[in-house]
């Protein structure tokens, strides 16, 4: 090898040790900051008062609708319950 190939060897070299020192800076970087949201979210243990939402829908183990609440098209709300076959018990 003569001197310019050296050269660029060791140019191409120092510029590899660069970017696996950039890449190893970043997903340190990554994983503490995926470790600090986990355990905030881990910690917080806050119970809420208030469920909003625009209709709720709970199914059986078949994937029928057993139970159901909402607002209907007319705007007033809605509570309907059904049976295991999909019988309307209370609407």
């Amino acid at each position: 090898m003569n001197d310019t190939q050296l050269s660029d060897l060791h140019s191409r070299l120092t510029a590899l040790e660069r970017q696996v020192t950039r890449y190893r800076s970043a997903f340190v970087f990554l994983v503490l900051i995926m470790a600090g949201a986990m355990l905030v979210g881990a910690t917080t243990d806050e119970v809420q008062d208030v469920l909003k939402t625009k209709k709720l829908v709970v199914l059986n183990e078949a994937g029928r609708i057993a139970f159901a609440a909402g607002s209907a098209t007319n705007g007033e709300g809605y509570l309907k319950i059904n049976s295991q076959t999909g019988e309307e018990l209370v609407y």
